[in-house]
């Protein structure tokens, strides 16, 4: 009589368990891409800070941390370090992420964006302006990133 060794359905088992995690991952079966995800930081502040308001008189706002709501016009294609948010008529607002602590998804251009952060006011060269009749230094301001929520 010849006995057959007994096969063990063990490697099956983990191989089906394995495609069922592969699968449950991936984008397809996770869910609406478009539901709220957060990167860096948990927001701290309240409220937000209107946007042209920000960007009307950036010097009260130099240094400290405000919270700002808008629609994502642009983002890094690379990395997602960086993102625009648009003001409408008042422009746009870079959120830049300082040694890439905040990173977003390159695909979020389009969707609404909560972001916190830092109020850093650069000075680009001087212009004149007729109204006042001498030169003032343009500011440049951007927000060093904390937190994003995207919506």
């Amino acid at each position: 009589m010849r006995i057959r060794p007994v096969r063990s359905t063990a490697p099956l088992a983990v191989l089906a368990a394995t495609l069922f995690l592969l699968l449950a991952a991936s984008p397809a079966w996770a869910g609406d891409a478009d539901e709220p995800a957060s990167f860096g930081k948990p927001l701290e502040l309240e409220s937000a800070t209107s946007i042209t308001d920000l960007l009307a008189r950036p010097h009260a706002f130099e240094g400290k941390l405000v919270q700002v709501e808008g629609k994502v016009k642009e983002v890094c294609a690379a990395m997602g370090c960086w993102l625009r948010i648009d003001a409408g008529e008042a422009g746009t607002l870079l959120a830049r992420s300082t040694g890439d602590a905040v990173t977003i998804p390159t695909d979020s251009a389009g969707r609404m964006a909560v972001v916190e952060g830092v109020v850093q006011v650069e000075h680009e060269g001087e212009t004149s302006t007729e109204d006042e009749g001498h030169a003032c230094p343009t500011a440049v301001v951007r927000l060093e990133t904390r937190g994003v929520v995207l919506k």
